[in-house]
């Protein structure tokens, strides 16, 4: 399929405007757009003007921006006002191809896009693309930018990738156009990829493949017919010997279901046999535990009775002994008190003498001194009654001298 021509946006001009809106609508006989007309005739002034409708129409005064002029009659149109523009108010297709464009893999791929864009349609923004673009450069820009962002974004794809990306490639295109035209008035409204062409080398040795896939699938389609017979052969053997170890599952089962069942009954029997031997062995035990506790208690009662004989015991001689101490005490405590009162008495006794003394102390030292006197007197008598002594010396004179002062 070949690709499209690229779109070429024309302006023209005409000597009657009342046609505008027919020349906007028809496109040359190459299919080439009109985007805006112009008038060319001159005249001095017109005595009426007819603007006509469904296009926007722009007009100067002295040579400067007038404004945009609604549709209908206009009296006396001097020379000092011109008719700027009159731009399309339709949508309009711009088809761009972008040939031998590179992919990751560097595969060269011819794209073929159509755009669709509009003109204002209001005043400000027709001003905007009349006055700082113009279809020319509008062209221009157009091819440079499609071209470019198509490039690079197939440049960052691989080719079996390219194909499935149409709405994405697309997407990111209208965004980046309006992005960079809405200042200039244009709003583009769809993007379409029309195809992506590969060359005719590498499509053939694509199709081969495709072929090559298809008869591979076949293949693969009749082995697997083949392995599903070879499965359901198999499946019905395992069928059948499933069915046949079923079989002898059952009987295994019905065997180890016999073999349970004596099992529980030998079972039984051995319960049976141990509770008689149990409840035997209990009886034992009972006699011989009730023979035991009997010793015991004796035992036990035979111990306490000693245990309390001593206790008693105990407590008596410790009640007598306590006695005898309590009396002792008793005593001790009595004689102690009997000699505190003797040495208080004693005390008390010769406290008095010792005062009396004290205050009859000339008169007891004359007496005492007499009582010596005479006590001396009586040892030297009874001395020289019973004694032959004979004195002589210092010493004798000594004890003259005591008997006669």
């Amino acid at each position: 399929m070949a690709l499209n021509e690229r779109t070429h946006l024309l302006q023209i001009t005409t000597g009657d405007i009342t046609n505008a809106p027919r020349i906007l609508k028809n496109a040359q006989h190459d299919g080439q757009p009109i985007v805006v007309v112009i008038e060319n005739g001159f005249c001095c002034c017109k005595p009426k003007l007819d603007v006509p409708s469904g296009v926007t129409v722009l007009s100067q005064k002295w040579g400067a921006h007038d404004g945009e002029l609604a549709p209908g009659f206009k009296c006396c149109w001097c020379k000092h006002k011109k008719i700027a523009a009159i731009i399309t108010m339709n949508s309009i297709r711009y088809d761009a191809p972008i040939k031998n464009c590179p992919t990751k893999d560097n595969v060269r791929v011819w794209v073929d896009i159509s755009l669709t864009f509009r003109i204002g349609p209001g005043h400000d923004e027709c001003m905007k693309f009349i006055y700082e673009l113009g279809p020319a450069k509008l062209d221009q820009m157009l091819e440079a930018e499609s071209e470019e962002a198509i490039r690079n974004f197939v440049y960052g794809v691989k080719l079996a990738q390219i194909q499935d990306i149409k709405g994405e490639i697309a997407s990111t295109l209208l965004q980046d156009l309006n992005r960079k035209f809405v200042e200039f008035g244009v709003y583009f409204e769809n993007v379409h990829i029309l195809q992506i062409k590969i060359p005719d080398q590498l499509q053939k040795t694509l199709s081969d493949t495709t072929a090559f896939d298809i008869k591979l699938q076949n293949q693969i389609k009749k082995h697997q017919n083949a392995m599903l017979v070879l499965e359901n052969d198999q499946n019905q053997k395992l069928t059948e010997l499933q069915r046949k170890n079923g079989i002898k599952i059952e009987e295994l089962k019905a065997a180890n279901e016999r073999a349970l069942i004596s099992r529980e009954e030998k079972k039984v029997n051995a319960l049976s046999d141990y509770e008689v031997r149990m409840t035997d062995a209990k009886s034992k035990a009972s006699v011989l535990m009730t023979k035991v506790n009997g010793e015991k208690d004796i035992i036990e009662n035979e111990s306490k009775k000693e245990v309390l004989e001593m206790v008693n015991q105990a407590k008596t001689q410790c009640a007598e002994k306590k006695r005898k101490a309590d009396h002792e005490a008793t005593v001790l405590t009595i004689k102690a008190d009997s000699q505190y009162e003797a040495a208080k008495a004693k005390y008390e006794a010769a406290l008095i003498e010792a005062q009396a003394e004290a205050d009859n102390k000339e008169g007891l030292s004359k007496l005492r001194t007499h009582e010596l006197s005479m006590a001396r007197a009586e040892v030297m008598q009874e001395l020289a009654r019973n004694s032959d002594i004979v004195f002589g010396g210092k010493s004798g004179e000594a004890l003259l001298g005591e008997f006669l002062p």
